[in-house]
């Protein structure tokens, strides 16, 4: 049985879909997050634990939802049934785009 304490301390999840894969993630974690703490390695250049997130460079774009939107993973909160492609032709495209 789980006490009030137990309770409280539990943060609120959802489920989103990385590459495919069904990953169960914190609900106030970004894409980026989300990525690294399943296993999925996102691009970064301007992320840092430790600093406000700014998203200017771009480099963690990632593919979501059936359409194949381009998202900046570092800013952007994750929610329920969020299909997310990290290495797809179309991420890996738009990443070069950033680099030129």
């Amino acid at each position: 049985m789980k006490t009030a304490s137990t309770l409280a301390d539990m943060k609120p999840q959802v489920t989103v879909f990385i590459n495919n894969e069904k990953q169960i993630v914190d609900r106030d974690q970004t894409i980026w997050q989300a990525c690294e703490a399943a296993g999925f390695r996102v691009p970064r250049f301007c992320f840092h634990e430790k600093l406000a997130v700014s998203g200017n460079c771009r480099m963690c774009l990632v593919q979501t939802g059936p359409r194949g939107f381009p998202t900046v993973s570092c800013t952007t909160k994750v929610m329920e049934g969020l299909e997310i492609f990290t290495e797809s032709k179309k991420s890996n495209v738009m990443r070069g785009h950033v680099m030129e």
